[in-house]
């Protein structure tokens, strides 16, 4: 149930100077200037103080909600970030695929090509030594024949040879035809491979700077918000204060004995020690709370809801009180 000790000299000087603070801004809100003017009165400060501490308090909470929704861009824009460099790497591969494809057909074209250029010439040489040479015409090949049968081979053989030429360049031909639209294929099939990979790499850019461009402003809005806790913080330390204050005059005026020359529900030195007085202090360490800086589970034990340094001044007593009254200082490592 120990929490730091706070230095009584500084809290007083911090308390001061942020009263002083309060009371300017509760004064310029209600329209009242110090010239010649009553100061504001003690529960017009408390209700100005509150009022900033609440304003403070939501700003804190649409901070941190800013905050939330800028990392979930973050996030999202990082996994959005990896699919696509996960499509990068896939269109990459598949454009060397193709770049590969694209050179074996290239080789075989070429060597069609030069098959089909190699036909085409033997062809033409052969027309050219059919034209030189005395061509055998029919009435030759019918007195050279030996009969009709070898009359009608020796003509099927002139006709297979013709054929057999022209077929061979023809076949050549459509072969070369043939590569020539497959290697026109393949670069096309290439060239939107590269062009989509490219698509994907500026994508993936842009989901890259979109993460980075939350992360920043997200830093940025937790810096912010830190500021405004500590703000908060110190306005929820001013209204304990005047709260105190009011305290002490009421138990002043009504004529009864603050305990043990102070408004709390155990020794006043004990408190001090604890927290300073602050009745929205909390212990990181621990996870005590309040005034009286208790244990959120001795909190629950004794009926208390919520968190101890969020619960109004009067519960925190009540139940500081209870527990004295069954332990003793002994609650207390201050005591």
């Amino acid at each position: 149930m120990a929490a730091a000790k706070t230095y009584r000299s500084v809290q007083r000087r911090r308390r001061a100077a942020l009263g002083l603070a309060c009371g300017v801004a509760a004064s310029a809100a209600l329209g009242v200037g110090f010239a010649g003017a009553a100061d504001p009165s003690l529960e017009d400060r408390i209700d100005s103080a509150r009022s900033d501490a609440g304003q403070l308090s939501d700003r804190v909470e649409a901070q941190s909600q800013r905050i939330v929704s800028l990392e979930a861009q973050a996030r999202q824009a990082g996994v959005r970030a990896m699919q696509l460099n996960a499509e990068v790497q896939r269109a990459e591969a598949r454009s060397r695929e193709l770049a590969g494809q694209l050179d074996a057909a290239q080789r075989q074209l070429d060597r069609l090509r030069a098959e089909y250029a190699k036909a085409v010439k033997q062809l033409d040489q052969r027309l050219i030594a059919i034209y030189e040479s005395e061509a055998p015409d029919t009435v030759s090949v019918l007195l050279n024949s030996d009969g009709f049968d070898d009359l009608s081979t020796r003509s099927d053989y002139l006709k297979a040879i013709h054929d057999a030429d022209i077929h061979v360049a023809n076949r050549v031909a459509s072969l070369r035809d043939q590569m020539a639209d497959r290697t026109h294929q393949i670069a096309d099939l290439k060239q939107q491979s590269d062009q989509q990979a490219a698509e994907l790499s500026a994508a993936r850019a842009s989901f890259v700077a979109s993460q980075q461009a939350a992360n920043r402003s997200a830093d940025a809005v937790a810096a912010a918000r830190a500021s405004t806790q500590a703000d908060l913080s110190a306005v929820q330390d001013r209204v304990a204060e005047l709260e105190q204050e009011r305290a002490e005059q009421e138990s002043s005026s009504s004529g009864a004995p603050a305990y043990l020359d102070g408004p709390y529900a155990i020794p006043t030195y004990i408190v001090m020690c604890e927290s300073g007085g602050n009745y929205h202090a909390l212990n990181a360490s621990s996870g005590a709370g309040g005034a009286y800086q208790i244990l959120p589970s001795t909190w629950r034990a004794y009926g208390g809801q919520g968190a101890p340094q969020n619960a109004p001044k009067a519960e925190q007593d009540r139940i500081a009180a209870e527990i004295w009254r069954d332990s003793g200082p002994s609650a207390w490592s201050c005591a």
